[in-house]
């Protein structure tokens, strides 16, 4: 009998990590477009996906959490998801803040105009990147993210995409 409760009780326990898990995940259409605020790996962004924050705004930090908050692009947020290239840095042989830095520029640069329709340089809004870190790396991380957002964080609701 106690050999049962103790399962019952571990399963439980499994099953209640899952269903906060599975109620905290932000919610999605069939499209793809989050329709329900909820948190998502940093590795599972997607173009158009409005991020709440990052929890370094102003500051001169890395993010290295795991997970961001996603909103529906209707309601404030602080950043949007432009461009995503899942294979940024696969040539790469290990990690190189350097090289991150260079391409990410290069390619956000680039993509920003694809996505607004005006260059970063004429555009309200300015952008950042998201790389891998030494640990998302181990795990096979080799993901671009680029992200727009006001000069002083400051949240906005809506969508930048032309």
């Amino acid at each position: 009998m106690v050999k049962w409760l103790i399962f019952g009780g571990i399963a439980l326990l499994v099953g209640g990590f899952w269903l906060v898990g599975e109620l905290t995940q932000a919610d999605r259409d069939a499209s793809g477009s989050v329709v329900g605020a909820g948190d998502e790996s940093v590795m599972a962004l997607r173009e158009g996906d409005c991020v709440l924050g990052l929890g370094l705004e102003g500051a001169d930090s890395n993010v290295t959490q795991a997970s961001v908050p996603l909103v529906p692009c209707s309601e404030p947020h602080i950043y949007e998801v432009y461009s995503v290239d899942p294979g940024a840095f696969g040539a790469l042989d290990q990690p190189n803040t350097t090289e991150f830095e260079q391409q990410g520029d290069e390619y956000c640069y680039g993509a920003f105009s694809l996505y607004t329709g005006v260059s970063s340089d004429e555009s309200e809004f300015m952008y950042t990147y998201l790389f891998p870190t030494d640990e998302s790396w181990r795990q096979g991380d080799r993901e671009l993210a680029c992200l727009l957002h006001y000069e002083d964080y400051s949240r906005w609701s809506g969508s930048a995409r032309r």
